[in-house]
């Protein structure tokens, strides 16, 4: 912590800019929810689940990024996941899935967020992937698609 304030201060000084440096976002367990549920990335960032005991952090195939890295933590456990591609990646508790314990990141630069999530939200209507509706609504809200114009 201490190497980071030193690093920032000399960039400072030298007219360095930040900006272009990965970040840590930390995402804590909190009762059947996920804290914050979206999280805005970008590549090289670091996810941190912290704050996991009894939960798992697992990515939901259909929902994640093609070529990604899968996210697959042990129970209980805390774990950093580097972004690598631009994309919108979702995730569960496999634990508490049916109480819909469900979370997004959304990494900068990713095109066509909006056709994504409708995707995805078409894909929600399947049994197996219904706990992830309620997210992927707020997320079309958030990321609406562009009305056409005759």
């Amino acid at each position: 912590m201490i190497a980071n304030q030193r690093r920032a201060l000399a960039c400072l000084l030298c007219g360095v800019s930040l900006a272009g440096q990965a970040q840590t976002h930390e995402i804590k367990g909190e009762g059947v929810r996920f804290q914050p549920e979206i999280i805005h990335a970008r590549v090289g960032d670091v996810i941190a689940f912290r704050k996991m005991v009894p939960h798992a952090v697992e990515s939901i195939d259909a929902m994640w990024p093609q070529g990604a890295e899968r996210l697959n933590s042990t129970l209980g456990a805390d774990v950093d996941y580097v972004i690598a591609a631009e994309g919108v990646y979702v995730f569960r508790c496999p634990q508490h899935w049916r109480a819909r314990m469900v979370g997004a990141i959304i990494v900068d630069g990713t095109e066509d967020v909006p056709g994504t999530v409708a995707g995805m939200l078409e894909d929600a209507d399947s049994e197996t992937l219904k706990p992830a509706k309620r997210l992927l609504k707020r997320l079309g809200v958030l990321y609406p698609r562009p009305v056409e114009t005759p």
